[in-house]
């Protein structure tokens, strides 16, 4: 009988909550591209007028969307809270980080503050990840440019890759690529440069090759030829 009333009032007092959040800054409205991140915060209470609480562990659900951001994303600090005292509280900041290509989409999930004792208290967080369109060459550079290095009445050719690091579709056609280079030397002779392998389409995060083509017409001055 007495084990009996003792189970019934430990499963009574563990209903309780000593924990609330409050002052919420950055959980709701924000906007964000794919692989940046933003920044926020919020207060874990302590409304207990008594007692101290200590080891306040802080996590996230998943955030659910068009697809999923991982709770991974997100990181608190101070994780976890030390302690704190009655009628106290404790500001936490978090930043939220997301993954390289995350489909655009509004994204809700849930913050969980709890502590060994069962206290606990979540608020909802959500966050809209934009539309990027945004390719990228991803081996050259101004500091690494593609050469191509040839003499008079020759054909040369070489190729650079472009990535998607954006987060929805891109489409190409034949004229999507495009130089601004001067390819005249100074009595009219001329070097043609042109462009071909062009994907129709790019994935989020998928790449593909582009083949460069210099056509060197006869005597066209030795120099370099340059632009982007």
């Amino acid at each position: 009988s007495f084990v009996a009333v003792f189970l019934l009032f430990s499963i009574v007092f563990a209903s309780a909550s000593d924990l609330g959040i409050t002052d919420m800054v950055n959980t709701t409205g924000v906007s964000v591209n794919p692989a940046a991140s933003f920044p926020g915060s919020f207060k874990v209470n302590n409304i207990n007028a008594a007692e101290t609480l200590f080891s306040i562990d802080l996590s996230s659900t998943p955030f659910m969307g068009p697809n999923t951001v991982p709770a991974s994303a997100i990181v608190f600090s101070p994780d976890p809270i030390t302690s704190i005292l009655p009628n106290g509280s404790q500001t936490v900041s978090f930043t939220v980080t997301m993954p390289a290509n995350q489909i655009p989409g509004t994204y809700a999930g849930t913050i969980t503050a709890a502590d060994p004792l069962l206290n606990s208290t979540t608020t909802p967080m959500s966050f809209t990840v934009n539309t990027l369109q945004k390719v990228e060459v991803t081996d050259h550079s101004e500091s690494n440019p593609l050469t191509l290095t040839s003499e008079e009445s020759t054909t040369v050719t070489d190729v650079f890759t472009i990535k998607n690091n954006g987060n929805v579709d891109l489409s190409f056609t034949s004229s999507s690529i495009t130089h601004n280079i001067d390819l005249s030397d100074g009595d009219g002779d001329l070097i043609t440069l042109a462009f071909s392998s062009i994907p129709a389409a790019l994935t989020p995060g998928s790449t593909d090759q582009i083949t460069a083509t210099a056509n060197i017409a006869n005597n066209v001055d030795i120099g370099t030829y340059s632009g982007t």
